[in-house]
């Protein structure tokens, strides 16, 4: 099919100015992200990338004028105007055309962005290669719209759609083997890493074997896994190698299974000794052995009186030499009980509880100290020490938050909740990085680092309606309610 030579002519000068903007954008681009890599800042766009953009632009709309050999006069003026509205119609066409490719790009963007590939791009240093190949494929998506245009404007595209079918397909066969061998392993890492990740196998803070060396997983990163062996060394373990030759990990269990082991675990408390009874507890479930005695006085307790939260945890980290780290959280620093104690025990964490007893129990006249083990709905499973109307219980968490939001004067301030996480756990990591708090609020310097952090260990727990040892929940039924609370076992007087 023959092209009429107006037509023709009007085609290679649409052309080389598109081809003129594309290649202006690519290297707007390449130079942007150029920048970035070598100076490590978030810097739009630098002055160089800019000039650059116009004067490719320049250069090629000039080239495009030259073709067309358009001598710009009065009377040429004049003549133009009579083809206004037809003008207009083709610039309004291709407005249409730049805005249907604008927001095809927002929504590539948005989805690279919300699913996490751009980050992954960024950390393993293919952004330029990425923000090139979408300059690219922006390109292709204005020379089919343009086509879509002139075809619509009732240009006869025929020649062109042949032209660009002659070179389209050996150029796409060989972007794709190119793409197929040059990113064989980089895919392979990456659903290597997906399946890591989303398995739950490994958490941050616990301990891997790698080679003959037992490491910690410091974090997790794009193409693998941040650990650390002794002293100021990193290692940096790819998610293929890790998959390749067998993963060996090591799990730290703080659950109890049965009601049996629970009770087994029980500590009858002295007068005053809630808290190194209810400490006595926790480490034995970590598997240290240490009285209420020895921990009462490592940490200074009273009798009568009492210990502060302070104290204990002092007492605790010391006993064990920092294989168990503690934290207190008052309660002017929670936002949501709950949650907050799903999410801890969610990091293999213990919680002890400091709260106003008269709550759950009317006629108590003290303060008291209880172990948390679990939740269940609305309820926190709690083990408490004392002998006369402790034992293994649910209760309220509204009620035990109430309890918390009362003065103590041993304290000098409101209540709250000790959290204890051991050596191996993404618990202990946590408090060790400092992500003590549930909200951002509470913190002097929030970093965006921090926020995301925050969030992933909120959503980790959110959807978890409990965390239970796995035979307990079914004798919530067994026992009656008659102090507030769902009994499950009770010591022996």
């Amino acid at each position: 099919m023959v092209i009429d030579p107006v037509t023709l002519k009007l085609i290679i000068s649409f052309v080389i100015v598109l081809f003129g903007f594309s290649l202006s954008k690519i290297s707007e681009r390449f130079i942007t992200s150029s920048y970035r890599k070598h100076y490590r800042t978030d810097l739009e766009k630098p002055g160089i990338a800019k000039l650059v953009f116009y004067v490719i632009n320049f250069v090629f709309i000039s080239i495009s004028l030259s073709y067309l050999k358009i001598s710009i006069t009065a009377d040429w003026l004049v003549e133009l105007y009579s083809y206004t509205p037809t003008i207009l119609s083709i610039i309004l066409l291709f407005v249409l055309v730049v805005l249907v490719v604008q927001f095809i790009f927002l929504i590539i963007n948005r989805f690279l962005e919300g699913s996490g590939l751009l980050t992954l791009l960024e950390e393993s240093g293919k952004d330029v290669i990425t923000y090139n190949l979408l300059a690219i494929i922006k390109f292709i998506l204005y020379i089919i719209f343009v086509l879509v245009a002139l075809n619509i404007a009732g240009v006869n595209i025929s020649a062109v759609i042949s032209f660009l079918s002659f070179i389209f397909y050996p150029i796409l066969l060989f972007v794709l083997l190119l793409a197929f061998f040059g990113a064989k392993d980089f895919i392979k890492n990456l659903f290597a890493g997906w399946f890591i990740k989303s398995s739950g196998m490994i958490k941050v803070g616990e301990y891997i074997k790698v080679g003959a060396d037992l490491v910690k997983v410091k974090s997790f990163k794009a193409q693998g896994i941040l650990t650390k062996p002794s002293g100021n060394f990193y290692y940096f373990v790819p998610y293929k190698e890790l998959f390749d030759k067998g993963l060996y990990y090591k799990k730290v269990r703080t659950r109890l299974s049965t009601l049996e082991s629970i009770k087994e675990k029980f500590v009858a408390q002295t007068p005053s000794y809630c808290g190194p009874a209810s400490a006595s507890i926790v480490l034995s479930i970590f598997g240290f052995e240490f009285s209420q005695e020895e921990i009462g006085k490592k940490a200074n307790a009273q009798v009568p009186g009492g210990t502060k939260p302070a104290d204990l945890i002092r007492a605790v980290q010391k006993l064990t030499d920092n294989k168990v780290l503690g934290v207190w959280i008052d309660v002017d620093k929670i936002t949501n009980l709950k949650e907050e104690v799903k999410s801890w025990l969610k990091g293999d964490a213990l919680i002890i509880v400091d709260y106003k007893k008269s709550v759950l129990f009317p006629s108590a006249k003290s303060a008291h100290y209880s172990v948390c083990l679990g939740v269940n709905g609305d309820e926190l499973l709690i083990l408490d020490p004392s002998s006369k109307a402790g034992g293994v219980y649910y209760a309220d968490y509204k009620k035990i938050y109430a309890g918390m939001d009362t003065y103590s004067e041993l304290i000098g301030g409101k209540r709250g909740y000790i959290v204890f996480a051991l050596d191996g756990t993404s618990a202990y990591q946590r408090i060790v990085d400092g992500l003590i708090y549930s909200s951002p609020d509470f913190y002097k310097a929030i970093t965006r680092n921090i926020e995301k952090k925050l969030a992933k260990l909120h959503e980790s727990s959110a959807s978890l309606k409990k965390i239970l040892p796995d035979k307990v929940g079914k004798y919530i039924d067994e026992y009656n309610k008659k102090e507030k609370i769902a009994r499950i076992w009770k010591p022996k007087s």
